[in-house]
């Protein structure tokens, strides 16, 4: 065998030449590199029959999530000695992005690097690219800062769509800037480099995570971004994070903030007098707890000035189940008395910007009259109008309050079918009925018949509950969990015993959690809790007598209203409530309703259960359900969403 210069490695989707000199050094290889030397020959076969070289998968456990299977292809001297097939089925490796020969006026090397990409990787850093058509859109906010040399900072440019924009829709402003680009994805960056030296734009890049860089003294003419997109749980050092930040701006946030958050709090800090931003985000801060700190701090700089949300039901973000916006802002010598507040039904309408800006419909509000507690999705236009300044409304955590189903950490182990149940010999006691998926409870009322049928047809309706009594089966059971490492899991570990259940009572009305035709509520008749597919009701005394009430509301077109206001979108119109999403939602006082209305109310309830869904029955009730509704609530009327100045151009 030739020395590690002589040989090369096609792996995945790299091609490099292996330098020993670099392994005697212990330096880092360069992308894709597994260095072969040698004197490391463990593992390593050769076949005598076509003297193939059989290589051990000696790359870590981030190299195989990003490449995932792979071909090898073991050179020396010029003669191919093995060409190795992929070991999966999970997809073939890809060639190299090729640089130079890519239409830079598309999202060709986008859809490049996602096909030769794991998708577990990418969402691991958070990496949803930015569609061209939204990039030009985006770029055209920049090019009216007056800087003659303006220096633009982009944070997290991934392949330089950004930048390719710049270049294409004004080529003199992109010509004459000074691009400074941060990419923590060191292939990436690799090919960003390439990417502007064919662009021959002025560029530095920095291979490091833009949120680690202490640094904050420079300041840029433009900024613009789509910064990498995940939960706080995946932030690492979020208390650092956090801690630096807030010490930097000034402002306490809370540690739950999602990164992208991090990324424009940071940048709006770095933006020069009379520079401008422009960030594409997910709309999830502005409806999220955590992002009451984030809205107040973006009203405290006075910077802000558009905020331009694309419809949930597209798809903003290949891979990403989120609804996205585009923030707008501008260190004008003025702080922004006002913000405005666009809808773009798709990414597509994102076309010219100054077109845009001037004739869709749009809702301004004073930055005094914005409150950081509300959800803003309710400031946008095409939200309902009703009534929130009603002396007659009341917190619908006053009747109780929804919380989440129960969590067990291992539903392959806790959630369990009749014959699992049988063949384990467990006792009855053991078993608490339980429903296991939404699609289990797919109508308006579940009942002990629903149960049965799911019970006969073997469904995982049974919840183990390893305290509730004692024996030898019950012994064994736990035992056959613990040898899976069922005790292991996040959820499991921190119980004492690990098989110990949450408690949560009888709950008469459920919630799902998501949905795209709208949240469905369902009234429980069944003995059955349920997992964490619904979100489940405990009433306090006053709501255990409002409970036929309250089930009725909830179905209402004036209750799904008032809810709107609290729910959450992502992307495909899918629609989310949190258990607090519906505890701060308004309601009717129902103890203000006469003993006439009281009585038919039980009696429309009645008749809401049994009618058919969707039938001409059933939306009789609800309309003279929502009569009886709007009467009770009727005070001084005040449209929420409505209190700017809706102004349309179109």
């Amino acid at each position: 065998m030739k020395s590690a210069a002589h040989i090369l490695i096609t792996c995945g989707i790299f091609r490099w030449k292996l330098r020993s000199k670099v392994a005697r050094n212990g330096r880092r290889p360069a992308r894709g590199v597994f260095l072969l030397e040698p004197s490391d020959r463990h593992g390593w076969r050769e076949c005598r029959c076509c003297r193939r070289i059989h290589l051990p998968d000696t790359r870590s456990e981030t190299q195989r999530e990003r490449s995932g299977p792979y071909s090898v292809v073991v050179k020396y001297s010029g003669q191919n000695l093995h060409r190795g097939t992929p070991v999966a089925e999970a997809g073939t490796a890809a060639a190299d992005i090729d640089v130079r020969a890519a239409d830079l006026s598309s999202n060709e090397l986008e859809l490049s690097y996602t096909a030769r990409s794991e998708l577990a990787y990418r969402k691991r850093l958070g990496q949803f690219f930015t569609p061209y058509s939204v990039a030009c859109f985006m770029s055209q906010w920049l090019t009216e800062v007056s800087a003659s040399e303006p220096q633009i900072l982009d944070p997290c440019a991934g392949l330089g769509v950004f930048e390719r924009a710049l270049s294409a829709t004004s080529p003199d402003f992109a010509r004459n800037a000074r691009f400074t680009l941060w990419e923590k994805d060191e292939d990436l960056a690799q090919d960003l480099v390439a990417v502007c030296k064919r662009l021959a734009i002025h560029h530095s890049v920095t291979s490091r995570d833009f949120l680690d860089e202490q640094a904050w003294s420079a300041t840029y003419d433009a900024i613009i971004a789509n910064p990498p997109y995940y939960k706080h749980h995946y932030v690492e050092n979020k208390e650092d994070i956090r801690a630096a930040i807030s010490s930097k701006v000034g402002a306490p946030f809370s540690v739950q903030t999602n990164i992208y958050c991090w990324f424009l709090i940071k940048a709006l800090s770095m933006l020069k007098p009379g520079g401008r931003l422009a960030f594409i985000i997910p709309t999830e801060f502005l409806n999220a707890n955590y992002g009451r700190d984030v809205k107040k701090h973006l009203l405290e700089t006075g910077f802000l000035r558009s905020i331009i949300s694309v419809c949930y039901k597209s798809r903003t973000f290949d891979d990403a189940i989120t609804t996205a916006c585009v923030l707008l802002a501008e260190r004008a010598r003025e702080s922004s008395r006002g913000i405005r507040f666009y809808r773009a039904d798709s990414s597509e309408q994102l076309g010219d910007l100054t077109e845009f800006l001037a004739d869709a419909e749009f809702i301004e509000y004073e930055t005094s009259d914005l409150d950081v507690e509300r959800k803003w999705r309710s400031y946008f236009p095409g939200n309902r109008a009703v009534d929130t300044e009603s002396s007659n409304l009341v917190p619908f955590s006053t009747y109780g309050r929804f919380s989440r189903g129960i969590a067990t950490g291992a539903n392959e182990f806790f959630a369990i079918r009749p014959s699992t149940a049988a063949a384990h010999g467990l006792p009855a006691e053991s078993l608490i009925p339980c429903l296991s998926k939404a699609q289990q409870a797919p109508g308006k009322t579940f009942t002990r018949h629903d149960f049965e049928a799911l019970r006969q047809a073997d469904k995982p309706v049974y919840l183990f509950d390893g305290e509730a009594t004692t024996g030898k089966a019950v012994e064994h059971y736990i035992a056959s969990g613990e040898v899976s490492g069922f005790h292991h899991r996040y959820l499991t570990r921190m119980r004492n015993p690990w098989y110990a259940l949450e408690k949560r009572s009888l709950s008469k009305i459920w919630v799902g959690v998501f949905g795209r035709a709208g949240i469905r509520f369902v009234w429980n008749e069944s003995n059955c809790v349920s997992l964490t597919c619904f979100h489940l009701f405990q009433s306090s005394r006053l709501g255990e007598s409002c409970l036929p009430f309250l089930f009725l509301y909830l179905n209402s077109s004036i209750g799904r209203n008032f809810l709107e206001l609290e729910k959450r979108e992502y992307g495909d119109g899918l629609e989310k409530y949190e258990p607090n999403d519906i505890n701060k939602a308004l309601a009717p006082d129902f103890e203000l309703l006469d003993q006439e209305n009281s009585k038919r109310l039980i009696d429309l309830q009645s008749e809401f259960k049994n009618a058919e869904q969707n039938s001409p029955e059933e939306k009789a009730v609800l309309e003279e359900a929502d009569r009886i509704f709007e009467t009770l609530i009727r005070h001084s009327r005040q449209a929420v969403g409505y209190k700017g100045a809706i102004i349309s151009r179109s």
